[in-house]
């Protein structure tokens, strides 16, 4: 199963590194995983239009063609 991980760099509750090192070890065993760090804290607003287009692009590429 694909995986999507966004991350704001500036996330005083999980520290961005978490999500650099779960992409490293699902990597690692064969998973395909995807890691988008980007600006702000812990609560994305998940209506920017970065990361909108950041998870749209993913969906693209996993999802079959409707």
């Amino acid at each position: 199963m694909p995986v999507l991980l966004v991350h704001g760099r500036d996330d005083a509750a999980v520290p961005a590194a978490q999500s650099v090192g779960l992409a490293g070890r699902l990597l690692a065993a064969g998973h395909p995983a995807h890691l988008w760090l980007t600006h702000g804290g812990h609560a994305l607003d998940l209506a920017r239009p970065d990361i909108r287009a950041v998870t749209a692009a993913f969906l693209d590429t996993v999802l079959p063609p409707a």
